[in-house]
Parts: C-alpha cells; structure tokens; sequence
C-alpha cells in the first residue's frame, strides 16, 4: 500500500485539514476532512498523518506493508532520520514530532489512546520525502484535497 497524505493550516478559521490518496495494486481511495482547534497551531502535517494512519488501521493494513509519500519532513526524518554530510537530523525532527503529538494530546485534539495506535506506522512504515508542488500527481492531489476540504 502507498499512503499519500498532506496537511494545510487555515490559521484565520483555525482549522486544520489534510487529504489522503492511497494506492494498491488492484485499488484506490481517496479521502479528506478538517477540524476546529484552539490554542497553538502549525500541527497540520502530522495531523495529516494521523489522519492516514486511522484510517489505514481502521481498515486491517499492518504498517509493515504503508509506504507514506510526503512532503513533510518532520514525520518523514522523525521516522527514519536524514544525514547531510555526516551529520544526522533525525533527533531533532522526533523532538519536533513528539512536541507537535504532545501539543495534540493537551489541547485534546487527539487522546493519547489513539496516538498510541498510530505511532507503529511512524516506525515501522517506510517514509519517503517528495519536494511540495512538484508535479507529483498524488501528492497534488493530496494537496488540492486538503485545501479544499
């Protein structure tokens, strides 16, 4: 399964949304939604993420067999880390993560219950990372779905 996802942040009616397009060999499904927060904001992407990971365990797949293609670089390297030159980001991109996941938690976004569901497919996916609005048809797609939804 490839799982496609993207998130968008519309600050002035503090919504976040996020679209997902999935591809199987013998199937395809698309799907976007949005909700209301309150207090800090910038959670967008990995609320796209959570929103891909329930949706993929509500329907039986493993995260052995996801592959997530995104543009977000805080799931992606939080997942599986990224060294330039020798040096490895992944450290602070998991902070990151895990401050975004906390922040989601306190506001009452998500309850830990379900962050705890999805965390095996931040670590047992694989993440690939796609450069934003680059004809990638997909993740487009993703984005067109998160804004509009």
């Amino acid at each position: 399964m490839i799982a496609y996802y993207d998130g968008s942040n519309f600050v002035k009616q503090q919504n976040y949304s996020w679209g997902v397009v999935l591809v199987d060999d013998d199937s395809y499904a698309e799907f976007s939604g949005f909700r209301s927060y309150s207090g800090k904001h910038g959670s967008h992407e990995v609320v796209a993420f959570v929103e891909c990971a329930l949706y993929l365990l509500s329907h039986g797949h493993n995260p052995q067999e996801v592959t997530f293609i995104t543009d977000d670089a805080i799931t992606v390297y939080a997942a599986q880390g990224f060294e330039n030159n020798g040096q490895s980001f992944s450290y602070g991109y998991y902070l990151s993560f895990q401050n975004h996941i906390k922040n989601l938690i306190k506001s009452g976004f998500y309850s830990q219950e379900i962050i705890d569901s999805v965390l095996p497919f931040i670590f047992q996916s694989v993440f690939t990372k796609i450069k934003g609005h680059s004809r990638i048809v997909y993740n487009l797609r993703c984005d067109y779905l998160s804004k509009n939804a």
